[in-house]
């Protein structure tokens, strides 16, 4: 009976049967010699398209395990099929049909695993650019692309161990919430996952304002990893593209919503108090404004949003009122006045009578 591989890299898909044949053409190109370190597994969500023909054209070229599922299980509940029971690798990655692999990168990274392999945890440095470039990379560059400091999510492009996998949220990035929210940088000892997996609460139709379906992958690192060391490869191996996503316009929800919840999950997990207010600021600033539009009034998605912001935190009025006084500033500088929108305004005024026992005046 053959080893189990070192690593499995796992690629859920659905309905973009031209998105994966390219994602596989740039991973056949690297795992040629590599097959005893690395499987390649596709987890098929019910795709309607010609999925299952791709599948097949590549697996003449590389070792290639596809598994169809009888149903859509939703993305959240297929990642943890591909991980926990379709893979068999000590180390498990998660990668979207969508993504690119730089060339050379995936023998890189198995170096790095195999140098470190005292540690559970690998965080992978990636950057952004348009589906159409990324396309073209894979076909007339051969994966091969130097993207700039500027184009790269985290500025740190060294590779080095960390004291702690908190840590990370430290390092200099273009969106200090979003820092674990990208499933391409994860690669997790597979027990573990499956460790971590086993809290996942995914009963149910997909939710996307709850993290269990938005960012599993977060939750999963977060519950196992704090406190825990882990390795930072700054070098930048994968593209992230853009303008592929269909569900795109659900991303305000996501991180209205679910971000909130990621940064209590933090709190919840040990992270150090100032890491965990830091974040809390930014996603106050960076998240709150986009309730409203321009003229001071919620707008209807903003009024769903802050509704299901409610829901979540009716229990924490001091939550709410710095909500209240983040989304206030956008509009009037220097002091918070009852020139806000109602519902924000009152439940300012509620959370400094809870904790100040003060009311909010012109």
């Amino acid at each position: 009976m053959s080893e189990p591989p070192l690593l499995s890299i796992c690629v859920p898909t659905y309905n973009r049967a031209e998105r994966l044949r390219l994602a596989l053409l740039c991973l056949s190109e690297q795992i040629c010699g590599l097959e005893e370190d690395v499987e390649v597994i596709v987890s098929d969500n019910c795709s309607q398209d010609h999925t299952r023909e791709v599948v097949k054209e590549v697996q003449s070229r590389m070792p290639l395990l596809y598994s169809r599922n009888a149903e859509n299980l939703g993305s959240a509940r297929n990642f943890v099929k591909a991980t926990c029971e379709l893979a068999s690798g000590e180390y498990c990655w998660i990668i979207g049909d969508d993504d690119m692999i730089r060339k050379g990168k995936v023998a890189k990274i198995l170096g790095v695993i195999k140098a470190n392999q005292d540690l559970d945890y690998f965080f992978m440095n990636h950057f952004y650019k348009s589906v159409e470039e990324r396309d073209h990379t894979i076909l007339e560059m051969g994966s091969f692309l130097e993207p700039s400091v500027e184009d790269c999510f985290c500025k740190d492009l060294t590779d080095h161990r960390m004291k702690r996998w908190e840590d990370l949220l430290v390092i200099e990035n273009s969106c200090p919430t979003t820092q674990f929210t990208s499933m391409v940088c994860h690669i997790m000892r597979r027990p573990l996952w499956r460790e971590g997996a086993r809290q996942l609460s995914l009963k149910g139709d997909s939710d996307y304002t709850s993290l269990d379906f938005s960012f599993p992958h977060l939750k999963v690192a977060a519950v196992t990893m704090a406190g825990k060391p882990a390795f930072y490869i700054g070098d930048p191996c994968i593209l992230l593209a853009v303008g592929a996503q269909e569900w795109i316009s659900l991303m305000p929800a996501i991180s209205f919503v679910g971000l909130d919840q990621a940064i209590d999950l933090y709190k919840k997990c040990g992270v150090d108090k100032s890491i965990v207010r830091s974040l809390r600021d930014y996603y106050y600033q960076q998240y709150a404004p986009m309730l409203f539009t321009g003229e001071r009034r919620l707008s209807v998605e903003g009024n769903r949003y802050l509704r299901a912001f409610a829901r979540q935190n009716w229990m924490h009025p001091l939550k709410m009122g710095m909500l209240a006084y983040y989304a206030g500033r956008k509009y009037v500088l220097g002091s918070v006045i009852p020139t806000l929108p109602r519902p924000i305004f009152m439940m300012l005024r509620a959370a400094k009578r809870t904790f100040f026992g003060i009311s909010t005046k012109a």
